[in-house]
């Protein structure tokens, strides 16, 4: 019974592996292999007749821990070849002539013992003389008279072509060259060592993937023993012909039993092909399939990305061009009829006129054409332009997005019952729903309840509605993710929320534009609100930061600029400052006026900056926007042109003010009770500096209305700070106090100062070790270093003003 045993990660299966037994003194056998082997190797392996002995001197202690160690070679093992008629009566024939020699050995030992007591002398010539006929006797004997054969991978022997002592642990060879050459050698030597080999014994290539493998590299038969409906063939042999696979199994096991070579049967936990629809267990088979060779085609793809003077294919992100090399160098034949599309390549060229001013492809969005090869594109370019010289080329360019895996990190798949269907999370749908769609699959009765388990784990309430726009904003924006995708619905169905609150930014628009309100041609920035010109400069940033993200496929970046603005700059921030100017008040007249025309181009540019990404929400949103004056309007955003900066409206101070402003703002808010957030207290500001006073003067009625605070005071470091403020510190020259009078909470507040001081202490740590370290000051650019000083002073500052607050705070405690 061949088995294929390792202890390397090849299989390499060579020569066969018995174990052998002889009439000798000593009670050590060749022996067990691991439990992991499906059925035991030689007759010695779970009881070895009680009249066998090892063949190896069983005084020699070299010899005996070379025995005992070997028991630990088996490590995997395979099935059994089908044994025909003729091998069986010719094993059978084998086994009763070495039981024959076996029988003369053993007489001849008693013989020689008994002569040996009758003479009562021990001769050492007798015993040389001894030793020397056993040797004899091993070189003389048949490797084919010895059955059970077990094979072995092996180390390989040395230069000389002769086994060394490391083989007394893994006898084996691994190169079949070697066998040819120095077979006779190598096969006496493992008899000597109580082993034999047989050249004869093949693995089964036919029937296991490893096993083809190696059948390819040693041109070994192959021997499909199963016809097509399971059977087996006249390959199998002739009693068994025609049976079912399994009742030949227990038929074969009765003819071993028959002709009193059946050994015995082993459980062995072991991997097998379970098919999930019909269960039955999955035998692998060489049947004829129609391939194409695809070396010649890895190889110009390869060329395509790889080559230093003629790249024609720009792989993005750029880190998977290893990935793509990794794939092509090692392609494989590509079978067809699997039908499994290689690839496929959007049919569309762009056509690059001769008089066109812009060169880069994709300048013109109405200079694509379609064609099912380049001769039809060429046709379609030429009814388009006719009388026009130009060329067509496709995009080069390949974006190669992260596969989408579950929650969980896990390969969406049937099997698993863990697919999420994306028109389920556009329209919705209940948990009763998502068991349902389980239950009409092919899944196992184990395999859907545990389906049906995952499910009400991560969907208790089933999958929400989300639409459209939110599942494709949110795919975009895991595309940072890189290498794989783990969806989360909930993070879905954020953005779904999100999608609210640009409704809520176009209801507001639409209430304080008015029906008659006409939007102006153009912007006089200059004599607008600072909360006007800060939201176009930002506005400016976001659009260019999106363009450039577009360009260079970093689309998770574009989504995070679009968001950034929309969220936290256009509603949090723009859209609540402006609302004091629609008071009704008449001081507020022209700002109102400047508010209403930034408001609705804001709106415009945004919902055509975020389209790509939403398409459905910002067509229904962008329709419902006043038309602009003198403009002759799109019929849909689709068609509109796309944003694109404008110079004008960059203002660098302005935003660094509002910078400020914003942080002050957060620190404020963050200084007011839990348990009161409607109550208003008024507010100091301790500034450091004329410049930072201006700042905060000049947006004194922008803090007091995002701030939600009663009045706004501003203090210089000569001034005295009211008793039972809460403070906090926005940087090195402004910190906050929020008067809370007798709703101060001391141990707040000092848990607080002592958090403020913790993240600023190790702010100043980490910087000040990078700036201390070997050859910064060599290989740090002087701008780099002026801008971490700048820093490191900052934390410093900002140390200093936390202890002073810190001890005005323990003297108001010892006060109360």
């Amino acid at each position: 019974m061949p088995f294929l045993l390792s202890t390397l990660d090849r299989y390499v299966p060579i020569g066969v592996f018995r174990c052998r037994y002889e009439p000798v003194a000593d009670s050590i056998h060749l022996g067990t292999p691991d439990r992991s082997s499906p059925r035991a190797p030689c007759r010695g392996a779970t009881s070895p007749p009680p009249v066998r002995r090892c063949r190896l001197n069983p005084r020699c202690r070299t010899a005996r821990r070379l025995v005992l160690k070997s028991r630990l070679i088996a490590v995997t093992a395979y099935s059994m070849d089908p044994i025909e008629d003729q091998d069986l009566e010719r094993k059978l024939k084998k086994e009763q002539k070495a039981k024959l020699k076996e029988e003369k050995k053993l007489k001849a030992a008693q013989k020689a013992e008994a002569a040996k007591l009758q003479a009562q002398r021990s001769s050492d010539g007798a015993k040389k003389s001894e030793r020397k006929q056993r040797k004899r006797d091993v070189e003389e004997e048949n490797p084919e008279d010895f059955m059970d054969p077990v094979t072995l991978v092996l180390p390989p022997p040395n230069v000389t072509g002769a086994l060394h002592i490391g083989h007394g642990l893994t006898a084996a060879i691994q190169v079949w060259k070697w066998k040819n050459e120095y077979g006779g050698t190598i096969l006496n030597q493992e008899r000597r060592l109580g082993a034999s080999l047989d050249w004869s014994r093949e693995i089964t290539p036919a029937h296991d993937p490893n096993d083809f493998e190696v059948g390819k590299r040693h041109n070994l038969d192959f021997i499909n023993i199963f016809t097509d409906e399971g059977k087996i063939n006249i390959n199998g042999g002739a009693d068994f012909e025609g049976m079912p696979r399994f009742a030949a199994r227990v038929a074969v096991i009765e003819a071993l039993q028959a002709k009193g070579l059946y050994r015995g049967t082993q459980k062995n936990e072991m991997k097998l092909g379970i098919c999930s629809r019909s269960n039955d267990v999955v035998e692998p088979m060489i049947k004829p399939q129609w391939f194409v060779d695809c070396k010649s085609m890895a190889k110009l793809s390869l060329d395509a990305v790889l080559s230093r003077d003629n790249k024609i294919i720009e792989i993005i992100p750029h880190q998977y061009e290893q990935e793509w090399k990794r794939w092509l160098e090692n392609i494989r034949d590509w079978c067809i009829s699997r039908q499994l599309w290689w690839g496929h390549r959007i049919p569309a060229w762009y056509v690059t006129l001769e008089d066109d001013q812009l060169k880069d492809m994709g300048s013109y969005n109405d200079h694509w054409v379609v064609g099912r090869n380049e001769q039809e594109a060429v046709l379609e370019a030429q009814k388009i332009f006719p009388g026009k010289n130009f060329e067509i080329a496709q995009d080069p360019d390949v974006y190669l997005h992260p596969m989408i895996r579950d929650a969980h990190g896990q390969k969406m798949s049937k099997s698993k019952g863990n697919v999420v269907d994306p028109l389920e999370v556009i329209n919705g749908i209940s948990l009763e729903g998502l068991h349902k769609r389980l239950e009409a699959s092919n899944l196992d009765q184990n395999e859907l309840e545990r389906a049906k388990m995952d499910q009400i784990k991560d969907f208790p309430n089933g999958i929400p509605e989300c639409g459209a726009d939110a599942l494709r904003f949110a795919l975009v924006s895991y595309t940072a993710q890189s290498d794989k995708i783990n969806l989360d619905v909930l993070r879905v169905v954020g953005y779904r929320q999100w999608c609210n609150k640009l409704w809520n930014a176009i209801r507001f628009a639409m209430t304080k534009l008015g029906d008659n309100y006409a939007p102006p041609k153009m912007l006089v920035v200059e004599s607008m609100p600072s909360i006007c010109q800060w939201i176009l400069s930002v506005l400016n940033k976001a659009v260019a930061k999106t363009i450039s993200s577009f360009e260079s496929y970093k689309f998770s970046e574009a989504t995070t600029a679009v968001y950034s603005w929309w969220q936290f700059q256009l509603c949090d921030v723009f859209i609540e400052a402006i609302k004091p100017y629609f008071m009704g008040s008449s001081q507020f007249e022209s700002a109102r006026k400047a508010a209403r025309d930034t408001l609705w181009v804001c709106l415009d540019t945004g919902l055509r900056l975020l389209h790509p990404l939403m398409p459905f929400v910002t067509e229904e949103l962008w329709q419902r926007l006043p038309q602009a004056e003198g403009t002759c309007r799109k019929e849909s955003i689709m068609i509109s042109e796309y944003p694109s900066v404008v110079e004008a409206w960059t203002n660098e101070r302005i935003e660094s003010d509002m910078e400020i402003v914003n942080g002050a703002v957060r620190k404020l808010r963050s200084l007011r009770p839990q348990s009161d957030k409607s109550e208003r207290y008024p507010a100091l500001a301790l500034c450091r500096g004329h410049d930072v006073s201006n700042s905060i003067k000049a947006y004194e009625l922008e803090i007091l209305t995002l701030a939600t605070v009663s009045s706004l005071k501003i203090l210089t470091e000569d001034d005295s700070v009211p008793a039972g403020c809460a403070v906090d510190v926005v940087n090195e020259n402004l910190s906050v106090y929020l008067q809370l009078q007798g709703t101060l909470n001391a141990e707040a507040e000092w848990e607080k100062l002592r958090k403020r001081r913790e993240e600023a202490q190790k702010k100043h740590d980490l910087l000040s070790q990078e700036m201390n370290s070997l050859g910064y000051k060599e290989k740090a650019p002087l701008t780099i270093q002026e801008e971490q000083m700048k820093k490191l002073n900052s934390y410093l500052e900002e140390l200093k003003i936390i202890d002073e607050a810190e001890q005005d705070l323990k003297r108001r405690i010892q006060g109360i």
